[in-house]
């Protein structure tokens, strides 16, 4: 194979490459990638403490074109921040033979696996080598037999996918995904699964004949209270919160996304669900707590009464909320991956708590306390319920990412427990404000100030230190994209560039809107399908990695994924070839 020959070949595949959307949102496509490893001190990679490479500071090098250098200078097209490494270290090209690495160094050697170069020497470099400059590791990813000896022409099986040519349309743009579709299957034979699926109906069907008359109920008195442009308020207002709560999702659920219709079960089981079993909790609960005569000979029995209705009801709400969680992550086990899902889950069942229990406040309360309920619950408050439902989850999620069944049952108390404790400290901090207040034990300015400050300090502190978790938790989540389909790199199912951008979120969310300006909403889905696909291909082979159950079904999951892939690729291919925008 001639050198003109290789490089047409590359142009072509590099085209190839950037039509499917993996470059970066027009920059040009990857060839090969280098992927920084930890030292060899450290071990294997742990997945639970993966943080961005401190040598190189980058995990990901996308190679763009048939030459590379590797070095310490700023002029390199990897530039490794090594002081054992020489300011151009080494070069890599593509060769009609395949790719060399050459030692470019005068001084420091280089080490291909177990093979030492001195300063000029070059070996060949095979897809999955690593290279070793000083103390910095590189993994070398290519599609196997790249373009080397005509073996992995572009539009063969080897390009496409391990498994084939795909063949007709990809389905399901906005469907529930491959991960839903198999954690559905073969349940239609479970008697018990048909048991607790019809319990839920008829759940979900009682929420609804109690919620409906609530809120006719709460329309009325908005009225009452202050005419339509009460009502108005009280509808539109909570609205607020609940898109702030979406937006947060978005921005969070990055890598394997969550499908839009268990987000939608999650805000409906908050919204419809809990608020209903939670007012017949509260009322059980205030009723118990008024027979009980223990308060009554207390100097300050209305201010320990009222602590301990919060405290109450408080638990009874995050009980309520997260049985939807308990329910999503049993019966859908395989939807409900790590601490990012439990977090994402959480924020959508308390934002539709919050709808409704906002309704209630904005429609009973008298028109001239709106202002102060707006910043209380639309400015400050936004994410209250979502922050105590989300702690839940985020316990969940973590026994979950354990992959150890022992370990859900302790996880769901701590974060129950959790949850209680900061709904009901927020809770108690206004409520004694309040009371002291009214009881004129100190100047009601004073009280109520105080209170609020606490009670939303408190908030945020929980706010702040689940953004902390969740970061963590982001950046495990990429890691395991970055573990599991280096293989399918070296195995032709997943090309260089798709594999740098999957573990991008920027970079990802850059490329889809290119994708929708160029081409249109359609080629859009297909590039977020794609996206999706690749990552949940990498979760499934971690989850089996760790101990999860092989499916009951002669195709499994891994090879739908890898179909899915080819599929959607040559779609958006031939949609970039055609250069028509695609319209729904």
């Amino acid at each position: 194979m001639s050198e003109a020959r290789v490089r047409a070949a590359w142009r072509d595949a590099a085209a190839a490459n950037a039509a499917a959307g993996t470059g970066g949102g027009g920059g040009a496509a990857a060839d090969a990638v280098l992927v920084a490893l930890p030292p060899e001190t450290a071990g294997r990679l742990r997945l639970a403490s993966a943080r961005m490479s401190p040598t190189t500071g980058a995990w990901a090098h996308a190679l763009h074109g048939p030459t590379a250098t590797l070095g310490r200078g700023l002029e390199n097209t990897v530039t490794v921040a090594d002081p054992l490494v020489s300011r151009q270290h080494a070069t890599l090209a593509l060769t009609p033979d395949g790719w060399r690495v050459t030692n470019a160094s005068r001084r420091q050697p280089l080490w291909v696996g177990g093979v030492e170069l001195a300063s000029g020497e070059s070996h060949p470099l095979a897809p999955g080598a690593v290279l070793r400059l000083g103390n910095t590791r590189l993994r070398f990813l290519a599609p196997p037999d790249h373009l080397g000896n005509g073996a992995a022409e572009v539009g063969s099986p080897m390009m496409i996918g391990a498994t084939g040519p795909a063949r007709g349309r990809p389905s399901g743009l906005l469907g529930p995904g491959i991960t839903l579709q198999y954690a559905l299957a073969g349940r239609s034979r479970s008697a018990l699964w048909w048991g607790v699926a019809l319990a839920l109906v008829g759940l979900l069907a009682v929420a609804l004949a109690l919620t409906a008359p609530l809120l006719a109920w709460l329309g009325d008195s908005a009225l009452l209270a202050g005419g339509p442009r009460h009502l108005l308020a009280a509808v539109a207002l909570p609205l607020v919160p609940a898109a702030g709560a979406m937006g947060v999702v978005l921005l969070t659920d990055r890598y394997e996304r969550e499908p839009w219709s268990l987000l939608l079960a999650a805000f409906v089981w908050g919204a419809v669900i809990a608020i209903p079993l939670a007012l017949l909790a509260e009322r059980a609960l205030v009723a118990a707590l008024g027979a009980l005569p223990i308060f009554g000979g207390m100097p300050n029995a209305t201010l320990a009464g009222g602590i301990t209705q919060t405290v109450l009801t408080g638990a009874a709400e995050e009980a309520v909320k997260g049985a939807g969680l308990v329910v999503l992550a049993l019966a859908l086990r395989d939807q409900f991956d790590n601490v990012t899902d439990g977090i994402v889950y959480g924020v959508m069942v308390g934002a539709g708590f919050a709808v409704v229990e906002n309704v209630a406040y904005f429609a009973l309360s008298p028109t001239h306390d709106l202002p102060w309920l707006v910043v209380g619950r639309v400015l400050l408050g936004w994410l209250g319920h979502s922050t105590f439902t989300a702690i839940f989850g985020a316990a969940l999620g973590a026994a979950r990412e354990a992959h150890r069944r022992s370990a859900y049952l302790p996880a769901a108390a701590v974060g129950l427990l959790a949850a209680a404790a900061l709904h009901a400290l927020f809770d108690t901090l206004l409520v004694t404000g309040q009371t002291l207040a009214d009881d004129g034990v100190s100047p009601a300015g004073v009280s109520r100030a105080a209170a609020f400050f606490l009670a939303y300090l408190s908030l945020f502190l929980a706010e702040a230190a689940l953004a902390r978790l969740l970061v963590a938790a982001l950046e495990r989540e990429a890691a395991v994209l970055r573990a599991y389909l280096a293989d399918e790199v070296l195995a032709g199912a997943v090309l260089p560039g798709e594999y740098v951008l999957v573990q991008d979120a920027r970079r990802r969310a850059r490329a889809e809107r290119a994708v929708l300006a160029r081409l249109g909403p359609r080629a859009y889905l297909r590039a977020r399908a794609l996206h999706q696909a690749l990552a949940g291909l990498a979760v499934r082979k971690w989850h089996v990695a760790q101990g999860d159950r092989v499916k009951a079904s002669a195709r499994q999951p891994e090879e739908a994924y890898r179909r899915r892939i080819a599929a959607l690729r040559a779609r958006l291919a031939a949609a970039e070839a055609a250069g028509v925008p695609l319209h729904p």
